[in-house]
């Protein structure tokens, strides 16, 4: 067998490979034998079906025409399935729209308190209403910063601090919760008012990883249930450790009617830039709408890059 014959081979069989890591993990539940690493890859459906594609072709031209073919027309197929449940559980920008606040959230990276003073200069620069850090440790030594700009911050210790709210106004009601036993009160939930007496909340979690069978799952209910008990309108933020048509968050998003940006923000790895996952998202619900959104953090030395979105009320 030729050596172009080969190639064509090791290429429709990669194609085919990279085509069902691409397609099939976001259809498997989590519960099952391979839940696991069906978690682990299904953010990742994208890349996989790229890599599928860029495969196929040229398997199709070093002469398996129709297998590279079939594969390019599959693998066409499921990325169309794949952005079409995106599309219906997502939202537009309204750039049109006057934004009523401007809402930031970021994962400074808990051992990253090299970088705190930093850290807290780029989100004063950034002229928020509403902050919100997972992983604060890392911005504990300049929280006295914080505490002089907003009229709250959440309470805070180095020892469980594990997710601060920053507001410009004080909430209504402010109050935390656990919703898993590993990590304690990594959902927050505000109660707030625009200077113009608009009303809305504000909810705001760090998740576990989606591949830690049996925790991953109690959380993601509990986390429905606490949006569901939410009269809106509503903006969710958070690291979700997931991107938008994962399992999970796909399931998260039909309970609930919350719905994420129609373009992802890429947020992890860092150092990848747009070619990271966006598993750090802002949602919206009952009316309210992101005008402008975007990535910030770069250069801050956390492994994510957090998200500004300026949201307007109805």
């Amino acid at each position: 067998m030729s050596l172009k014959a080969n190639s064509a081979g090791a290429l429709a069989l990669a194609s085919a490979a990279a085509l069902g890591l691409g397609a099939l993990p976001r259809f498997i539940p989590t519960t099952t034998a391979i839940g696991a690493m069906a978690r682990i890859l299904d953010s990742l459906a994208p890349w996989f079906l790229a890599l599928a594609l860029l495969c196929a072709l040229p398997a199709a031209l070093c002469g398996l025409r129709r297998l590279g073919a079939g594969l390019m027309i599959a693998t066409l197929i499921c990325g169309g399935f794949l952005i079409r449940d995106h599309v219906r559980l997502s939202l537009p920008l309204v750039p049109e729209r006057s934004a009523d606040l401007r809402v930031l959230f970021f994962n400074a990276l808990g051992e990253n308190a090299a970088w705190g003073d930093r850290i807290v200069t780029a989100i004063l620069d950034e002229d928020p209403d509403v902050v919100t850090i997972a992983e604060p440790e890392a911005i504990y030594p300049a929280l006295k910063r914080l505490r002089e700009h907003f009229d709250f911050v959440s309470p805070c210790t180095f020892e469980t601090c594990t997710l601060l709210v920053a507001t410009r106004r004080q909430p209504l009601r402010f109050w935390r919760l656990s919703l898993n036993p590993a990590w304690e009160n990594r959902y927050a939930v505000a109660e707030l008012e625009t200077a113009s007496g608009k009303g809305f909340f504000l909810a705001a979690s760090h998740l576990m990883k989606p591949w830690l069978v049996g925790l991953a799952e109690m959380e993601l209910a509990r986390l429905k249930s606490q949006y569901d008990w939410l009269p809106g309108p509503v903006i969710a933020v958070g690291d979700f450790n997931a991107a938008s048509w994962s399992r999970p968050m796909q399931g998260l998003l039909n309970h609930t009617g919350m719905r994420t940006l129609r373009t992802p923000i890429p947020t992890w790895p860092a150092a990848f830039g747009p070619l990271g996952v966006p598993i750090d998202h802002v949602l919206v619900h009952e009316g309210a709408r992101v005008v402008q959104a975007r990535a910030f953090g770069e250069g801050l030395n956390s492994n994510h890059l957090g998200i500004v979105a300026d949201i307007a009320l109805p």
